[in-house]
């Protein structure tokens, strides 16, 4: 019998940061950076706060059906003039692979275009996150190019990295720092209308 997965989009509360602090970990060194920190009960209190405060940021809470906080979504550098943001999201690792990412992905992209009536979204993809930059183009986004930026865990030992370059091409050091190529990806309130309107007719 198969179960059909649900998600809700919500606001992030403090008690939330209390159930992600037991998520699962990622092992593999280029997921680290995904991985909820380790921090004490006043670091995860100011945490929330950072997450949350602020005219150009919001977080929001992915909850499963049975109220499992299973991820949080991130809407950075909000333009209210514009109508623009760039999207964040990150999935208890435990939970990948089950549909949620997409199910959390639909269900946000509802809100933000319908409710928070927000016009275009942006996003960056990792070269490497082959399983995202799917979920990304099955969702309506496209690529409006791709760009080299400086990693953001800078703390792999130089040998493991070195070992991940002989089998990814995306993944390189320069200078002393590791770098990684990008796909720099968006998604419009017209485009993702259509497919909307063509499902209702």
């Amino acid at each position: 019998m198969t179960v059909e997965k649900h998600v809700a989009i919500r606001e992030l509360k403090r008690q939330d940061v209390e159930a992600m602090a037991r998520w699962g970990f990622h092992d593999d060194p280029l997921f680290l950076h995904y991985n909820f920190p380790r921090l004490t009960y006043g670091e995860r209190s100011l945490w929330h706060y950072m997450k949350t405060s602020g005219l150009r940021k919001k977080c929001f809470a992915i909850a499963a059906q049975n109220e499992e906080v299973i991820g949080y979504i991130s809407m950075k550098k909000i333009n209210l003039i514009r109508r623009t943001s760039e999207l964040g999201i990150v999935l208890d690792p435990a939970k990948l692979g089950e549909g949620y990412g997409s199910l959390a992905l639909s269900g946000f992209l509802e809100m933000y275009f319908v409710k928070m009536k927000m016009e275009k979204l942006y996003l960056k993809a990792a070269k490497f996150n082959e399983r995202a930059y799917r979920t990304y183009l099955k969702a309506g986004f496209v690529v409006e190019k791709e760009i080299v930026e400086a990693f953001e865990e800078q703390e792999i030992e130089e040998w493991r990295i070195r070992e991940i370059m002989k089998k990814n091409p995306h993944v390189f050091l320069a200078k002393g720092r590791i770098f990684c190529s990008y796909y720099y990806m968006s998604i419009s309130k017209e485009t993702w209308f259509s497919p909307q309107k063509s499902e209702k007719c």
